[in-house]
């Protein structure tokens, strides 16, 4: 079984009371030792403020726990040294486990009933993040300019150096903040200084009413962010993108040479087109300088609960987010964020839904995409537990237990269809998304997964003739026609493409959903057909004879039109989603079941809704099933595999009694938003 095991956990995770700083407690706690440690610092002032002619530094409170918080499960808050922490990293280290150094763009906390500002953060306020709204944040822009005007990011470049080698981290965990805005780009930060730099970049003049310093005046301010937005908008978006990059080659061109790593969180929850839309990080980008890894924001089960008073389902849009991102960054290192509890955001799937912490363990390490040979790799290679601190040895064991039966054995092949990623497309869905709202591939493949597409696996199409079985493409009308062409050539299983019946469309090689228009249009329904999406599906390969499913575009089930995209704020939180053009319910589950019949997946025969099976091939005559429930109640889906079982074993815990056979289908009970996972024997055909 071969996955990491990572951690972040703050200074409140261990006991500096103790000589050798409570690791030994904690690791035997644990029950096994984690590949790396990331200890969680809360605010920049750690960096900001190492002096390294300091013999001892008394860290502050909100460095001693995030936010300040003044206790935790095993302990009080403990006021902590710089020699202390020395110490501390020493033990560990001992004993094989890489430490790291993480902290949010953040510096306010709360102590003894008051609000407190980090010391350095709060002198420099020209960073402090500025919103369309006329607003200076509580939070750090690390691609700003101090007042001298200098970059932010060459200060904190040499301090963050001489932290890992004063220290003796092993390296940097670039967290919230630091690896993407906190907030999105249609709403911030347009700063004097941020506007500046990107006029500065050439990719924009403005208007010479709105060309001057403008943060005086919140009229002039807001007008500047709302002309950037509506006529700038993609180039602002690449800017970001550039500005970025720079930041992260210059920590890696300071902490390489040193022999230190740095990984970086992933933006937010976000696939590679929303993280640059929203957020303009370009992932492959980040991943060129030399990162280490991607800590993957895949933290399911905490947006589930509700945490923080959001409303949100993401699980299957986190498993589509790794397909994708895996497949634009193939040689990076995914390890994804196992969201099991935090005192201070105040939520704790540990404890108050272990079923949905569950579901997250299991599912998303068995999601993949295939690689340059042509062989199947899980898009993940751990877990990081969050946060790590206030968790017995019984708990430890369980979430242990369920870390390496979701990593357990390694499938032959998938029964479902692969999809296909290409690189150009991401510029080009963004060009035509800011035109259209029409969806983008990531929200194709999350929304045709929520509904049970059995689509588990992806892959660059740089790869595509290593495939074997059903290949899976969306907004084909988009594709670059060298790459719709090689897939239009494929001929080792069904092709199955999802697009919009343009001109351009028909130019691509899609000359049969052309002549289906011309054949079945009249002039009543030709209207209706022109620029509707369509499915088609080739079932031996794109030379064979297409079948096709259409719909009339820009309306859902209940007649709404899309909304003029001029008027659509995107200003919102990450927790939101975009907005999207309709595409009708009924069109999408046909999809679906399309799909699934192409891959001969299993069937869910009852209590189908919100139901999903991914089904693997252990070898010819096992599979292996995860059937996860969406609903909040027990269901009892009767299942049909389409192969005579013999027996079924059940590898998790629930249910507790043994599920039978018969024929070629079964039930098995779920639990409310649960998993379970199952192996079946067949018959010997």
């Amino acid at each position: 079984m071969n996955f990491e095991k990572w951690l972040w956990v703050e200074l409140i995770g261990f006991d500096n009371e103790q000589e050798n700083y409570g690791v030994p407690a904690y690791l035997d706690n644990l029950g096994f030792v984690p590949a790396a440690l990331s200890l969680l610092f809360y605010s920049p002032d750690f960096v900001h403020l190492h002096d390294r002619s300091e013999k001892e530094r008394v860290f502050p409170p909100e460095i001693c726990s995030y936010t300040a918080r003044p206790y935790g499960r095993d302990r009080a808050r403990q006021e902590w040294t710089s020699t202390q922490l020395r110490g501390l990293l020493s033990e560990l280290q001992q004993r094989g486990v890489e430490v790291y150094c993480s902290f949010f763009d953040l510096f306010i906390y709360k102590l003894d009933g008051k609000y407190y500002s980090s010391e350095w953060c709060s002198q420099h306020p020209e960073l402090h993040v500025v919103t369309s709204s006329v607003k200076r944040t509580e939070m750090l822009n690390p691609l700003g300019r101090l007042a001298d005007g200098t970059y932010y990011e060459d200060f904190f470049v040499k301090q963050l150096a001489a932290v890992m080698e004063d220290y003796g981290f092993d390296g940097y965990h670039g967290a919230d903040g630091y690896t993407s805005p906190r907030i999105s780009l249609a709403e911030a930060d347009y700063s004097d200084d941020m506007v500046g730099q990107f006029t500065a970049s050439g990719r924009a003049e403005l208007p010479s009413e709105l060309s001057g310093d403008c943060e005086g005046n919140a009229e002039l301010l807001r007008a500047r962010a709302d002309w950037i937005w509506a006529n700038k908008r993609f180039e602002w978006i690449d800017f970001y993108a550039e500005r970025w990059e720079t930041f992260w080659r210059k920590i890696a061109a300071r902490l390489h040479p040193l022999e230190k790593k740095f990984v970086l969180n992933s933006t937010w929850t976000r696939d590679p087109f929303e993280a640059m839309y929203r957020f303009g990080v370009d992932y492959k980008r980040l991943a060129n300088t030399g990162i280490d890894g991607f800590v993957i924001e895949a933290g399911a089960a905490a947006l589930t609960l509700g945490a923080g008073g959001m409303e949100y389902e993401p699980c299957n849009e986190f498993k589509a987010t790794l397909m994708l991102i895996k497949s634009y960054v193939p040689d990076t290192k995914l390890i994804c964020l196992n969201t099991i509890q935090d005192t201070t955001e105040r939520w704790d799937a540990l404890r108050h839904a272990p079923a949905v912490l569950e579901r997250d363990i299991l599912t998303l390490p068995n999601v993949y995409r295939y690689d340059r040979q042509g062989q199947l790799e899980r898009c993940s290679s751990g877990w990081m537990g969050c946060l790590a601190d206030g968790i017995d040895r019984q708990e430890w064991k369980w979430i242990n237990r369920r870390w390496e039966l979701g990593f357990n054995g390694q499938p032959e092949r998938l029964i479902g269809a692969t999809f296909l990623w290409s690189d150009q497309m991401l510029a080009t869905e963004l060009h035509h998304y800011i035109e259209t709202r029409d969806y983008s591939s990531h929200k194709w493949l999350h929304t045709l997964i929520s509904l049970g597409a059995p689509v588990y696996a992806a892959a660059n199409i740089e790869n595509l003739e290593l495939l074997t079985g059903p290949v899976f493409v969306t907004n084909a009308h988009l594709w670059p026609e060298d790459e719709l062409q090689s897939v239009l050539a494929y001929t080792k299983g069904p092709v199955i493409l999802i697009g919009k019946m343009t001109d351009r469309a028909a130019s691509l090689g899609l000359s049969a959903a052309a002549a289906e228009l011309n054949v079945e249009s009249n002039e009543s329904n030709e209207s209706k057909r022109r620029d509707a999406y369509f499915m088609a599906i080739y079932p031996d390969g794109g030379s064979s004879k297409p079948e096709f499913l259409w719909e009339e575009t820009g309306r859902d089930d209940a007649g709404n039109s899309a909304a003029d995209s001029s008027t659509i704020d995107d200003a919102i939180s990450w927790v939101q989603g975009l907005h999207f053009s309709a595409v009708t319910d009924t069109f999408l589950q046909e999809c679906v079941a399309w799909i699934g019949n192409c891959s001969e997946s299993p069937k869910v025969l009852e209590q189908s809704s919100k139901i999903s099976v991914n089904a693997m091939e252990i070898d010819q005559n096992r599979w292996r099933l995860l059937i996860a429930n969406g609903n909040l109640d027990y269901k009892s889906p009767k299942i049909d595999v389409g192969r005579s079982i013999s027996q079924i074993k059940v590898c998790t815990d629930f249910p507790g009694t043994p599920v039978s056979p018969r024929g070629t289908y079964f039930n098995v009970t779920v639990p409310g938003r649960g998993t379970v996972i199952l192996e079946l024997d067949f018959d010997q055909e």
